[in-house]
């Protein structure tokens, strides 16, 4: 009986072990692709062929919703068009 037990215990606590490193992992693969994403926002914003950017084309080139897209922005240190054309630019305010 104490046998079956303890092949018991060692199944959860593979178990745990198991469901703690597959969340680990999901975690940190997001912190990468958002890192990426931050980054990609960043080198796109940074273009010396564009100062501003429409929230349209960013958030389809880093493939997010443009909610999530201005919230990255915001993480960046971008700030939004004055005017509220949902353009976005990198450079300080004039």
């Amino acid at each position: 009986m104490l046998q079956s037990a303890a092949i018991v215990d060692h199944d959860f606590l593979i178990a745990i072990v198991v469901g703690c490193l597959e969340f680990a992992l999901r975690f940190f693969s997001g912190v990468r692709r958002t890192r990426l994403k931050k980054k990609m926002l960043r080198t796109m914003l940074q273009s010396s062929k564009y100062q501003w950017r429409h929230i349209h084309t960013l958030s389809r080139r880093i493939g997010e919703s443009e909610e999530t897209t201005e919230q990255l922005l915001i993480d960046i240190g971008a700030r939004p068009d004055e005017a509220g054309r949902r353009i976005w630019t990198l450079d300080p305010p004039k």
